[in-house]
């Protein structure tokens, strides 16, 4: 498995050195080429399967900054979820399947709030007033921003927005977590979903008032 990502990072710079992704083929070349080294050198002094998964984790959290890279999306920071999952029980603490779930969750509401947040609230609430499925589904986020407008009595700041925005899908996780610690399982994953759920519909509308505004 080593020698395989050592090839993968031999021959991921030179493939990818004359194309757009030049600056990601070079750091994913690199990295793999080390993080191969290390297996190895692992293996060579009997090292046990935890050092082995230490490195692949690391290997993974690793990959998710080449896909930034090669993207400069932060949608691509939605896959940090996965590796630091599986750190844990790499540490002997391993972790429900509910924690995996509401990880991914929590990173695509934070992203959802960056992005909204780069759209001022005075817009934000004319795309809830374009249809009426906008304003149902934008209301929580129209409304703490107003909200946050009137206690600072100005425009609160893209930043302060993030924040703001932000508050909904922890504060609808923190939820999750007090069903999940009063025993009720099956009604946690089912509010899990129905917060992912909410939050991808959530996008999708505002993507579509913001196109209906520009037309």
């Amino acid at each position: 498995m080593w020698y395989a990502l050592l090839l993968l990072g031999v021959i991921a710079i030179p493939y990818l050195w004359k194309t757009s992704f030049r600056s990601a083929g070079v750091y994913f070349g690199f990295s793999s080429i080390t993080f191969s080294i290390a297996g190895l050198v692992s293996s060579g002094f009997g090292a046990d399967g935890r050092i082995y998964a230490l490195i692949w984790i690391a290997y993974g959290f690793v990959s998710v900054g080449g896909v930034y890279v090669a993207f400069g999306n932060l949608r691509a920071l939605l896959f940090l979820v996965f590796p630091i999952y599986m750190l844990f029980p790499a540490l002997a603490f391993p972790l429900p399947w509910v924690m995996l779930f509401a990880g991914i969750t929590l990173e695509f509401g934070v992203i959802e709030a960056y992005d909204f947040s780069r759209v001022d609230v005075g817009r934000l609430r004319a795309v809830t007033k374009g249809k009426r499925r906008f304003g149902i589904l934008l209301a929580p986020f129209s409304s703490i921003g107003l909200l946050v407008g009137h206690f600072i009595d100005g425009k609160p700041s893209r930043s302060l927005n993030f924040l703001s925005y932000s508050l909904i899908p922890c504060c609808l996780l923190v939820a999750v977590a007090l069903i999940w610690v009063f025993n009720a399982q099956d009604a946690a994953y089912l509010l899990l979903a129905s917060v992912f759920v909410y939050l991808v519909a959530a996008r999708n509308e505002f993507s579509k008032g913001l196109q209906f505004m520009s037309s």
